[in-house]
């Protein structure tokens, strides 16, 4: 027996499904809609952060493993509530830069904490508190560093930058260092 033209593209098996009952189509569409609307979230990790191709899921992890003279990109807005991003250099000097990227760095301590040792330029962003009902206390905190800032909003803070001096003991301090470049409010 000759098939058809309808039999051999295969649109009579499409047209049987088709027409098969109703609650097979309706449960196919129940199916598909709680695939669509099921949160991403819960099969991707959230990264919020990257250096070069590497992408870190949490700012302080970034930090800590950014080699000298990489660049720290924050890829989304955080808000880190009461944390902070403490950067530190463990025996040798390290150059950074936080490329802010656009993004918003907020939290309602201090969101970054630059300590001796960090050469940093932080820039293109906003860092600050939540809003002005929830400032945080310093926006930037350094002891020690050397603290560029470029094209940079300090918002909703108690006091903005706090500069002051690594204590390495009673005598001995190393003082921080603030550059305030071009476009920072």
């Amino acid at each position: 027996m000759m098939k058809t033209r309808l039999q051999r593209t295969g649109l009579l098996r499409a047209a049987r499904v088709l027409s098969a009952p109703k609650c097979s189509a309706t449960m196919c569409l129940m199916v598909l809609l709680a695939i669509l609307t099921f949160p991403t979230k819960a099969w991707a990790q959230e990264t919020i952060a990257k250096i070069g191709d590497t992408t870190y899921e949490s700012l302080q992890t970034a930090f800590n493993e950014a080699p000298d003279g990489s660049t720290v990109m924050l890829l989304d807005n955080a808000d880190l509530g009461e944390n902070l991003i403490d950067i530190t250099a463990d025996e040798d000097e390290r150059t950074l830069t936080f490329d802010l990227h656009g993004f918003s760095l907020t939290g309602t301590n201090e969101p970054l904490y630059v300590r001796s040792g960090i050469n940093i330029t932080i820039k293109g962003g906003t860092i600050g508190g939540p809003d002005a009902e929830n400032p945080c206390g310093t926006a930037i905190r350094n002891e020690g560093g050397k603290v560029n800032l470029e094209n940079l909003t300090i918002s909703n803070c108690e006091y903005g930058i706090y500069n002051d001096c690594d204590w390495l003991d009673e005598e001995t301090s190393i003082p921080g260092e603030l550059t305030i470049g071009s476009g920072v409010n």
